[in-house]
């Protein structure tokens, strides 16, 4: 049978036509999907999988108070995380991997779900894009994955109780509610920032539930009835013993709360702290490197103002189709999060304990594009995600998560441990001075005593050093002014501490610098007395 020319080429018009608007298109949109959920994995990985960080200030404190502290005593760490953190540090050791093995899962997992979620959320695949990217790549979720902190986990939290409400919506069955009800009564023990999401999906499961399936109604007050008994519980066992006036010390030191010392209206600086929450899910514009430091800067303010403009585009999508359900869920938790911080209990902005806001804030801006985007993928579907995620990224992107920087820092302090340990001899035999500034105090006890690796150290390290450690880091010139003239006096700086800076005073001239190493963002430094001013100053 005999085809011709013209027959030919609008038979491959109606099928080119036919594939770019629908099974290309799906196809597409799935691969850009899977490419971001293996770009966060990746970025989730490095960092814990291979090139692991030492643990900081903070980290080495819970580390080492899961030990020698009563459960009851770990005031601000949800008991459900502070009780397997300590079991697994009993069974396997506080190592790094061990002790962060918990937050770095519930980050896994977090990526994992993502795309379950955003099908649950959106009807426009460019919608779906945005929040499956804005979570994989998001600097504070990466770096959080490494850390011991119980935020990964709220996070994980967070999203998945969205997701299994959703799923009760969806299906009105009993296996999907008791999924959604045994997530939200677990976990109040393991996330406090759960209280904001609570009354979004008991609302929305209790509408439900009355309209749709009277009989899982009382399975929805029992949860309820449950949390609330817990909740109260974990208040007068643990957050009521807090000490007091915490958010004027938070105030002044991050500006999360409103103080006296603040000028203008509360309304007046909420907004502010609002308007830096809506650009949340962009927090990699902090340490965006290359180009010049005016044009960054000039982009920096484009990418808080995008964000700002897709999260009141997604309020008004919300109340455009009137979306009551996904509000509750999704724009509920934000309001209840600024009346907490109006009654000084909780903080304001992109604080490390507001990483759970990231998946609301996220959730809001995608929404921007659901309702006037065609419903199902297009070509173009995946430009929002690469506009605004993936272009900043491979633009201004420098380290790729080889180093913790977001809202925490990396640290390098079992070399340090180690320098000291193998450092060679340039005193007389006796005990050499070593100071440790006020940062560097705890971690240098965690990595002597209870390290399981580093404390093999700890021998060695007694014989050979006379650790002091300093409370006040402005005492930290007159400290090395004492050193001895015959033996060396050592001093670990921890990072924010310019070495050059303190030298450059002049009474500190009389110091000659015998060693000196960096070591990560950590300085370790050896110093004598000059016997001469003609003594030359460069290190053996």
């Amino acid at each position: 049978m005999v085809v011709s020319r013209d027959a030919l080429l609008s038979s491959l018009k109606r099928w080119g036509k036919a594939l770019a608007d629908r099974g290309f298109a799906a196809l597409l949109a799935l691969l850009v999907t899977v490419s971001f959920v293996l770009g966060g994995l990746w970025l989730r990985a490095r960092g814990y999988l291979w090139g692991g960080s030492s643990f900081w200030l903070d980290e080495c404190v819970w580390a080492m108070n899961l030990t020698t502290r009563d459960v009851l005593a770990n005031q601000i760490r949800p008991p459900g995380f502070i009780l397997v953190s300590r079991w697994l540090s009993l069974a396997l050791g506080p190592t790094e991997t061990v002790l962060r093995a918990l937050p770095w899962v519930a980050a896994i997992l977090s990526t994992l779900a993502a795309p379950f979620l955003a099908a649950r959320l959106y009807t426009s695949t460019a919608a779906r894009l945005l929040f499956v990217a804005t979570v994989a790549f998001n600097a504070c979720a990466i770096d959080f994955a490494k850390e011991f902190k119980p935020y990964s986990l709220g996070f994980l939290l967070h999203l998945a109780l969205l997701l299994t409400t959703l799923r009760y919506v969806e299906a009105q069955r009993g296996r999907a509610l008791a999924g959604a009800l045994a997530l939200a009564t677990l976990g109040c023990l393991f996330s406090q920032d759960l209280v904001f999401a609570y009354p979004g999906v008991f609302l929305v499961l209790g509408i439900e539930a009355y309209t749709k399936r009277r009989d899982h109604l009382r399975f929805v007050v029992a949860a309820a009835a449950l949390i609330i008994l817990g909740l109260l519980a974990q208040y007068l066992l643990l957050w009521r013993h807090m000490p007091k006036g915490g958010s004027n010390y938070w105030g002044a030191k991050y500006n999360v709360f409103h103080t006296d010392k603040h000028e203008g209206s509360y309304l007046g600086w909420l907004w502010d702290r609002y308007r830096e929450m809506a650009a949340f899910p962009g927090v990699r514009r902090d340490h965006w490197d290359g180009w010049i430091q005016e044009e960054r800067n000039r982009f920096r303010v484009v990418d808080r103002t995008l964000w700002l403009v897709l999260n009141l585009g997604g309020l008004g999508v919300l109340a455009w189709k009137r979306a009551w359900r996904l509000a509750l869920l999704i724009a509920l938790p934000i309001l209840l999060l600024c009346v907490f911080n109006a009654l000084k209990v909780w903080p304001a902005g992109p604080f490390r304990s507001n990483l759970f806001t990231i998946v609301y804030f996220s959730a809001i801006a995608a929404m921007a594009f659901e309702g006037w985007m065609p419903k199902g993928a297009r070509w173009y579907s995946a430009l929002p995600a690469l506009v605004t995620v993936i272009l900043p990224l491979f633009v201004f992107e420098r380290v790729w998560h080889e180093r913790k920087q977001y809202l925490t820092y990396d640290s390098r302090f079992q070399q340090i441990v180690a320098r000291l340990a193998n450092a060679r001899r340039m005193g007389d035999g006796e005990k050499e001075p070593l100071i440790l500034d006020r940062r560097s105090c705890e971690p240098y006890r965690f990595y002597t005593q209870f390290h399981p690796t580093s404390r093999k150290l700890r021998a060695t390290l007694e014989r050979r050093y006379d650790a002091r450690c300093l409370k006040d880091d402005a005492a930290i010139p007159d400290t090395l002014l004492e050193a001895p003239n015959e033996r060396p006096e050592w001093i670990v700086l921890h990072t924010g501490h310019n070495l050059d800076n303190i030298l450059k005073r002049k009474p500190m001239r009389v110091l000659k610098t015998n060693a000196r190493y960096l070591i990560g963002p950590h300085t370790l430094a050896a110093f004598t007395k000059r016997k001469t001013a003609q003594d030359d100053d460069t290190p053996d």
